[in-house]
């Protein structure tokens, strides 16, 4: 065993989604004596090695992984697919979607992808929670007690699942991914009919009542709840109550605090300075059905192998110093490839490039300032949401303040990178300061030493006052994701319960040339069996599916037809064919995620213009923008980087006209404003 153990620490870290932004502290924050830990070993962090030690023997089974993708249509068949798991074996299970089925194939190769050869009847609420419930303990055994467990209570055998339960109700857009976390590490699912919006701001009495409801609802299901180390260390929450609520500041001020953070302690045992005690680490597993089963199913079954660390800030004294990535990079370069950038070496030029053509890394480290949509990329530079690259599926950690303000907002930056294909985020919810995040080196070896990330990320109460305590910070996705030290277990190729699955197919060509569904079909299959491959789709087939008339295809259908055709140009890194395409159509025929990738297309078209001081095609991209009715942000900030300098005469008469023109373009007074505000500061009459 403690061989094991040692191979487990040298092999353990493949990777994570660092992206690290830090803001300057306020003052007497920054001048704490305290040094933060940087090991486990680190005496303030005795209760954590203990509960570490009861983790390591709390992995559950290892099942054997079957070397197949079974897609399904919605979420009864997803259920019933999820219940076909066993205790020894298991397989990703998609609802079926484009634009994430592609990112997880394209990271998990599957030798081939299957379909559920039947179809599931409809059902909703009180049935679809029974459902759930049944499945999940179906999962959890094998042979002939297939039906022994209720999967709304802790397993019977194994002894050693997992100390967590996933937490979630009949109502949840979020209770197939709630399935699958709870079947794929051996916790229950538990229901809490807790009601409040998302989005809304609770007080901090609401909050401690809520919090207690919650504690009573685990109580009944896992008595032994009350210290680290014991039978639920690990809290899941896949339903949609409030995210914040009016904490107390650790300085003067006071301030929205993350609910997550709140929840898992002890709250009737306050010791001195408001201190309260964790018994469990928490995480929230956003988005609906397509979005939840993709997170859960790449925390189940991908481990990270890319590294990318940026590190704006580059102060060497404590604490900034405290956040460099020297060390990591040493460390994370024996496991997996490694890019670092530091803060001469980014600016809006080098964050796109270190991006190019979408963000394929696992981990990226990234030192920063900034806000809710903004972030600080040196060299006098600004990074805004659009500027988040699309990425395949990742795992971000970002030091930073506000970018978890609203992760269910894409316009957000923790909202862009989940939408973007991140199945894990870790962000402030609110101003953190810089030392409420556990430093770099102590993030990794925690992680390389086997700690689930939910508790790796969480500083505890002893160990750098008062960041221990209730505060501001939020953990997205499965709290229980750890580190496999031997991610490439042989996977099993055949088995006998999915012998009669069909597989997907490959038709040489579509069932009908001139039929405009046969053939998105058949681009649909080609794409998926590419993607499984790791390639985009076939150029043949793609240049078949823009033959059409686009009119051709109605609502759901038009959507596919989006992003197939967006993914294949992403990949090919294509952004000026997806830009051409995507700005043919009005915005309003366009889905979320096709405005979501022209405008990451225009953005990254623009900055690599600017790059290259094609002024004239930067302009002409930025005319496009402003056609589009953009966000005031998005004008002022792309303005900003358009904007000519002092001595570039003839580049600034250009750009009066182009501004008089936008003027009488834009259709809404805040976007004229901006436009007025950019013009003054060309007469001096505004900074």
């Amino acid at each position: 065993m403690v061989g094991d153990r040692a191979n487990r620490w040298r092999r353990g870290l493949l990777a994570v989604l660092l992206l690290v932004m830090l803001v300057a502290p306020a003052p007497g924050i920054q001048d704490a004596d305290t040094k933060p830990a940087i090991s486990l070993d680190d005496p303030r962090l005795q209760r954590l090695r203990q509960a570490a030690a009861a983790w390591e023997f709390r992995t559950g089974p290892r099942r054997e992984v079957v070397d197949v993708v079974c897609l399904v249509p919605d979420t009864a068949s997803f259920i019933e697919v999820l219940g076909t798991w066993d205790s020894g074996h298991w397989f990703p299970i998609l609802i079926e979607d484009v634009e994430y089925t592609s990112k997880f194939l394209r990271a998990f190769r599957p030798s081939r992808v299957v379909r559920y050869p039947t179809s599931a009847k409809p059902v909703t609420g009180e049935q679809l929670w029974s459902a759930a419930t049944t499945a999940v303990g179906r999962t959890w055994t094998s042979g002939d007690d297939r039906d022994a467990n209720a999967g709304n209570r802790p397993p019977i055998r194994p002894r050693r699942s997992p100390p967590g339960v996933v937490i979630s109700n009949p109502d949840s857009q979020s209770l197939p991914g709630a399935a699958a976390l709870a079947a794929g590490r051996f916790q229950p699912l538990i229901r809490w009919d807790a009601k409040g919006r998302f989005d809304s701001l609770l007080s901090n009495a609401e909050a401690q009542a809520l919090a207690r409801d919650l504690q009573s609802t685990v109580a009944q299901v896992v008595p032994a709840f009350q210290r680290l180390g014991d039978d639920c260390d690990f809290l899941t929450l896949a339903l949609g109550i409030p995210y914040r609520y009016e904490g107390q500041g650790v300085t003067a001020e006071k301030g929205p605090a993350a609910f997550d953070d709140l929840i898992g302690r002890h709250l009737d045992v306050a010791q001195p300075n408001h201190v309260r005690e964790r018994w469990a680490f928490a995480g929230r597993l956003l988005g609906d059905e397509v979005r939840s089963v993709y997170a859960a199913m790449c925390s189940l079954f991908l481990q990270p192998d890319e590294a990318t660390l940026i590190n704006i800030y580059n102060t060497n004294g404590h604490p900034f110093g405290d956040y460099q990535h020297g060390l990591v990079a040493d460390r994370l370069k024996a496991l997996m490839p490694v890019t670092q950038r530091t803060k001469n070496q980014t600016g809006l030029t080098g964050w796109h490039t270190t991006f190019e053509p979408v963000n394929r890394s696992s981990l990226v480290m990234i030192n920063s300032s900034g806000g809710n949509r903004q972030f600080n990329l040196g060299q006098s530079e600004t990074g805004w949401t659009w500027d988040v690259p699309l990425t395949e599926p990742s795992i971000v950690y970002k030091v930073h303040s506000f970018s978890a303000a609203n992760p269910m907002d894409s316009s957000t930056i923790a909202g862009r990178w989940l939408a973007n294909g991140a199945f894990i985020y870790f962000g402030s919810a609110h101003e953190p300061y810089l030392q409420s995040f556990r430093t770099p080196e102590l993030l990794v070896d925690l992680m390389l030493r086997g700690l689930p990330l939910g508790a790796a990320v969480r500083m505890l109460p002893e160990e750098l006052p008062p960041f221990g305590n209730c505060w501001r910070l939020a953990y997205l996705g499965d709290p229980l994701f750890r580190f496999d030290p031997n991610p490439l277990h042989p996977r099993l190729d055949q088995w006998a319960r999915l012998a009669d699955w069909p597989v997907y197919g490959l038709p040489s060509a579509p069932t009908s040339p001139d039929d405009p569904l046969a053939v998105l079909k058949w681009v649909v299959q080609l794409t998926l069996d590419a993607s499984r491959r790791g390639e985009p789709a076939p150029e043949e087939a793609i240049s078949k599916l823009l033959s059409f008339d686009r009119q051709r295809f109605k609502g759901p259908l038009r959507d596919v037809r989006d992003m197939l055709i967006a993914d294949s140009f992403a990949q090919r890194n294509q952004w000026e064919a997806l830009r051409t395409e995507f700005g043919r159509w009005p915005s309003a025929s366009l889905g979320s995620s096709a405005k979501r990738w022209l405008e990451s297309a225009r953005v990254r078209l623009l900055q690599r213009a600017l790059a290259e001081d094609d002024w004239s095609e930067a302009t002409s991209i930025w005319i496009e923008i402003v056609g589009s009715e953009p966000s005031v942000a998005l004008l002022r900030s792309l303005s900003e980087r358009v904007r000519p300098k002092k001595d570039q005469a003839d580049r600034l008469a250009d750009w009066r006209r182009l501004l008089q023109s936008a003027k009488q373009t834009v259709k809404r007074e805040n976007l004229t404003k901006v436009i007025d505000q950019e013009w003054s500061r060309l007469d001096g009459k505004s900074d």
